[in-house]
């Protein structure tokens, strides 16, 4: 627009902006940045495409990867190539960057999973070389994923001028949102000598998930990482399982860790440990799209199950107080 208007994006709504260039002020101010900006147009146009504000591991804070082009608010961005305006206080006009990660792509079904490294479910060392995840130019693996999580390589050109220097960068997709996490040194972005580790280390037997970033070759654009991945060895008492169900009137039993538990005919239970299983199940669905849609259903559905069952539980009246006779004549006091 050529007048003040808005700046905003959404599913079947396109996007909305105009020349708007704010000094200073709330968080959604860009210190006099154009909201023409590719930087900021681009993540209005990820919210067209089902993307959201990218979240940080362990927060629920929106705009809290600098990395990515969905937290535009606190990104690394550079200068346009093109345009290197300055308003009256020297600072950039028109901005671009950063790219988009491993997570938010493979959520939208973007990421093209061919140049991708990916590890088994079994025990494993591996050393693996990345390329930067947006130079699909150069031969090479341009990201790796291990379980849930998702490695890339990113340098300071293109898209991504704006990081100032080459990192490794974890990423995770849940239910609708990228989260970034943390190497054990407390940075996001990982350099040579840092590591991820998920998992208990002081625990020998339980399951774990241990990268180290050998080595990073900015100007070769390569990063060395080695992976390193041990299953579950603690002893089992058995899976959970249910026992009857339909067949006996919607009753049955489920087996924890060794203990039979009853479950009445008909109760929700069962319906609510079927939920519990489809969602993990949805585990082994590729497609992070399809993958989100089937596990935000299942929520739902277990959150109207426990609603339901809850206001069951209200709905109960208290017993009233005992009935007083009257007195009849002759009764004596």
């Amino acid at each position: 627009m050529n007048v003040p208007t808005d700046l905003f994006g959404g599913v079947g709504v396109g996007v909305v902006c105009d020349d708007g260039r704010v000094n200073v002020g709330a968080w959604w101010e860009f210190d006099g940045m154009s909201s023409l900006s590719p930087s900021s147009l681009g993540q209005e146009m990820g919210h067209v495409y089902g993307l959201n504000h990218s979240r940080a591991d362990g927060s629920l804070e929106d705009y809290m990867d600098q990395w990515d082009t969905m937290s535009t608010v606190t990104a690394l961005m550079d200068a346009h190539p093109f345009f290197p305006d300055k308003d009256e206080l020297g600072r950039l006009v028109f901005r671009l960057g950063p790219g988009l990660n491993a997570a938010n792509m493979w959520g939208r079904g973007w990421l093209d999973l061919s140049p991708i490294w990916t590890a088994g479910e079994e025990e494993f060392g591996a050393t693996v070389q990345l390329r930067p995840l947006h130079r699909r130019d150069l031969a090479g693996y341009l990201a790796a994923r291990v379980g849930p999580y998702f490695f890339e390589f990113r340098v300071p050109e293109r898209w991504d001028a704006g990081i100032k220097q080459a990192v490794v960068l974890v990423h995770e997709f849940d239910l609708g949102y990228s989260y970034i996490h943390t190497g054990k040194s407390g940075n996001q972005g990982l350099m040579a000598g840092d590591q991820f580790e998920w998992g208990t280390a002081s625990d020998p037997l339980g399951p774990q998930i241990r990268v180290e970033v050998v080595s990073i070759d900015a100007t070769a654009r390569t990063a060395t990482l080695k992976f390193n991945r041990r299953q579950d060895r603690r002893p089992e008492a058995g899976p959970a399982q249910t026992i009857g169900g339909v067949a006996n009137d919607g009753g049955g039993w489920v087996i924890v860790g060794g203990k039979v538990h009853r479950i009445p005919p008909r109760s929700p239970l069962l319906h609510m440990l079927e939920d519990v299983v489809a969602i993990q199940e949805s585990e082994s669905i590729s497609n992070g799209a399809t993958r989100d849609v089937l596990r935000r259903d299942t929520l739902d559905s277990i959150r109207a199950r426990a609603s339901a069952e809850l206001q069951r539980m209200l709905s109960y009246r208290s017993p009233s107080a005992p009935r007083l006779e009257q007195r009849r004549e002759g009764d004596q006091g």
